[in-house]
């Protein structure tokens, strides 16, 4: 079992801002704070979970013209992508985000939540070297390969777009019990030469 670290994207009253604000200034949308390699502030903000409240990372605020957040820190619990299968559509970990997680979080917040059209690699191509890949829609998903910024190596299909956050190697590392410990992450991104391999 791994561990799992969760993006959701945030569309209603996020309008995205076409230049970052001083830092003396007031932001007035969530998409204001958005990461950028020019300002030192990390772009945090806290959303109410079942445990009470929770760091986001701020990672873009056009993620398909929508805001991407990411759970600053893995879910406490360990979770699995499937039993065997590293396909990510209806996977385990997939319903879990879509059903368990999302339904635990307070309405406000689930409302503010919109659809966002993902990149995951076609179901066909496991067990083949194939990098095809399909749109699926979610509310609540996992990181791909691609936005992590590694490169296209004919394994793994070209899903999304890289996102400057993680240019910086250092933001790759997932952490636990308040970032005393790091430890390995699921993507949703399956390697089409292993059918079991994420």
């Amino acid at each position: 079992y791994k561990v799992v670290v969760l993006a959701i994207v945030l569309g209603v009253l996020l309008n995205a801002c076409s230049k970052r604000q001083a830092v003396t200034e007031e932001y007035n949308t969530i998409s204001d704070l958005a990461y950028s390699e020019k300002c030192k502030i990390e772009p945090i903000i806290y959303i109410e979970e079942k445990t009470g409240f929770v760091p986001y990372i701020v990672l873009t605020n056009d993620y398909n013209g929508k805001t991407l957040l990411l759970r600053k820190e893995i879910l406490p619990e360990n979770r699995r992508v499937s039993d065997y299968s590293a396909y990510y559509e209806e996977s385990e970990i997939d319903n879990y985000l879509m059903g368990e997680f999302f339904d635990n979080l307070p309405i406000q917040t689930r409302c503010l939540i919109q659809d966002s059209e993902i990149e995951i690699l076609d179901e066909r191509c496991l067990n083949q070297i194939d990098d095809s890949v399909i749109t699926i829609v979610r509310k609540v998903f996992l990181l791909s390969f691609t936005e992590l910024g590694y490169k296209k190596n004919g394994h793994v299909g070209v899903e999304g777009v890289p996102l400057l956050y993680f240019k910086d190697n250092k933001n790759r590392f997932a952490t636990t019990n308040n970032g005393r410990f790091t430890v390995s992450w699921w993507l949703r991104s399956a390697d089409s030469t292993y059918d079991s391999c994420v």
